[in-house]
């Protein structure tokens, strides 16, 4: 790229949505609600042709409170190869830090995916970023999934009384309803995210929107039969969410579920399922692996100690 060719950094707005996606780092909806004040999104674009090469965006999560992640501001930045060592992600960076000093954060968080010679690792090394996590995604080929070959895990937990059914086979009810958002909030209670505060659960009105929403054929349930008591919940067929309750871990209840969500998937000519795991979620990571799961690229989530002399 000729070195002087001139950029503007400028607000994203909605019609930039387009050349945005085109660089592959879509928008964050939710970053960027209506009167928080607490969010910053901008793009970079050449001075003569207004072609968009740059995407930052970034969220004070401490807003709104009570969050489980006060003094941290998340952001997520992207320049298009052809224009890079132009000093434009140095531009957006900077743009981020000074946001994260007005509102008071204490660390800036971000993250990228892990490769050989990553450009991402280094320019956040250059700028005191460390690593603090990884998330690993995987995916399953379903073609080539049988679950006979793994039915005895699932035997193993019908033989320990626990029905394995679905949700719209139970039936919906405002009581049933309570017991399985109890379950999944007391599953994500526990998820083992680091440097992270005391969990803060998900208003109940908020998880019964997204859940009327959902297909509840494709809510994979372990029931206790006598007590009723909801025990593990696989919530759907395409990125769900596994849940087992905290006291009835270690029963194989995961798994069963999981081969049960993957035959029905089967089932219904989904071809490949996809999801992600916390490095330390290490009882997921090797159900996963057994269930013929591939790993890709690791996302790395770094973090920058910030002082208000910064």
């Amino acid at each position: 790229m000729n070195n002087s060719t001139a950029y503007r950094i400028r607000d994203f707005s909605e019609s930039d949505r387009a050349g945005v996606d085109a660089l592959g780092s879509p928008v964050v909806g939710w970053w960027h609600g209506d009167g928080l004040n607490a969010s910053l999104h901008l793009v970079a674009e050449t001075a003569d042709s207004g072609e968009i090469v740059g995407h930052v965006q970034a969220r004070d999560r401490g807003v709104p409170e009570p969050s489980r992640r006060p003094w941290q501001c998340h952001f997520s930045l992207v320049v298009a190869e052809a224009h890079r060592r132009q000093g434009i992600g140095t531009r957006l960076y900077d743009r981020v830090k000074a946001f994260a000093l007005q509102r008071e954060a204490r660390q800036v968080w971000t993250a990228y995916l892990e490769s050989v010679d990553s450009p991402a690792g280094s320019f956040l090394e250059s700028r005191g970023f460390e690593q603090l996590e990884r998330y690993l995604p995987s995916t399953c080929d379903l073609r080539t999934f049988d679950p006979r070959d793994h039915w005895a895990a699932v035997e193993r937990v019908e033989n320990q009384g626990i029905e394995l059914t679905t949700y719209a086979e139970i039936g919906d009810s405002p009581d049933q309803r309570k017991r399985l958002y109890a379950l999944e909030e007391s599953a994500r209670s526990v998820q083992p995210f680091r440097e992270v505060g005391k969990y803060v659960p998900t208003p109940y009105r908020e998880w019964e929107d997204a859940f009327m929403r959902s297909d509840q054929t494709a809510l994979f349930i372990a029931r206790e039969p006598v007590t009723q008591e909801l025990v593990g919940v696989v919530t759907g067929m395409e990125w769900y969410f596994t849940a087992t309750h905290p006291e009835w871990c270690g029963r194989g209840i995961a798994t069963a579920l999981k081969i049960r969500c993957m035959q029905e998937a089967k089932a219904r000519g989904i071809e490949t399922m996809e999801t992600e795991n916390h490095e330390d979620n290490v009882g997921m990571l090797k159900i996963n692996r057994r269930l013929g799961f591939v790993f890709g690229a690791a996302e790395v989530a770094c973090v920058k100690r910030i002082t208000t002399q910064q």
